[in-house]
């Protein structure tokens, strides 16, 4: 049954991607492009924004990137522990509420996880004891007034315990179809399998290089940008030292197709 599954899903991504081929002239000239590209900068120098720019809302990234722009494929790294699901919960939830529609896709929490985890920055009480319940009558009450505040905010997930590369994109092309999002943050980039692809993926590096391609293309397609998160290789015990891009697990293809590369360091 999940052969038969994979088949579908491979042959529904084939049928949109050729259909997408077919319905766009993709054809332009020289003259064309660079009178695009001027119109378009001319209209922001006027206030008039086109591209889809998402602010973090962390006012020392910001000021560095000027904003995420579609089609951006951005790769956070950090160990485990060192907090980059929150990072990453906080900003698409900043995105979200600036009025962007987000996607979330988390491979190593259930919904409510997730949700204890937003409670917890929100009111500043430790996700053990909201998940125990142990919460005062003052946290209480902000807990509670969360969820007329975040009841219109454009932030959507899509919970399941396993997925591969394949069921992402499609995932993320019907949230585009039903939603317009303007992003997506996937929890995390290795936990997704190769399944159904048709290629022979014989290694950790070939499996993650076609991931992370797969992820590129998908950017242009839908002209969304992807946050990934992504682990970090082990180092030698006692090895103390800020995190590095080559840190990335298989980070050759990683460095090569991200537009960008946010390094979380605990000291």
């Amino acid at each position: 049954m999940t052969d038969c599954m994979d088949e579908i899903i491979t042959a529904e991504h084939e049928l949109v991607h050729m259909m997408s081929f077919l319905s766009k002239n993709r054809m332009s000239t020289l003259g064309e492009v660079i009178s695009d590209t001027i119109e378009g900068i001319d209209q922001a120098s006027k206030g008039i924004i086109t591209e889809i720019i998402l602010d973090t809302g962390i006012p020392s990234i910001d000021s560095i990137w000027q904003g995420i722009f579609a089609p951006d494929f951005i790769v956070i790294g950090a160990k485990g522990g060192e907090g980059k699901t929150t990072f990453a919960l906080q900003i698409c939830k900043n995105m979200a509420m600036a009025g962007n529609q987000m996607g979330y896709i988390s491979l190593e929490m259930k919904n409510r996880q997730v949700g204890w985890k937003i409670i917890s920055s929100d009111i500043d009480v430790q996700v053990v004891d909201i998940r125990s319940g142990r919460v005062s009558e003052d946290k209480w009450g902000q807990m509670v007034s969360l969820g007329s505040k975040y009841e219109k905010t454009p932030m959507y997930f899509y919970d399941t315990p396993r997925m591969s590369i394949i069921e992402f994109c499609n995932i993320a092309r019907k949230m585009k179809a039903k939603f317009d999002i303007k992003g997506i943050v996937l929890d995390y980039l290795q936990l997704l399998s190769t399944d159904g692809v048709k290629e022979r993926l014989t290694g950790l590096r070939e499996q993650t290089a076609y991931k992370s391609r797969a992820i590129k293309e998908l950017c242009l397609e839908l002209n969304i940008a992807v946050i990934a998160l992504s682990q970090l290789t082990r180092r030698e015990k006692g090895v103390k030292r800020l995190h590095e891009i080559s840190d990335l697990k298989e980070s050759s293809t990683l460095e090569t197709d991200a537009d960008g590369v946010v390094m979380i360091c605990r000291p």
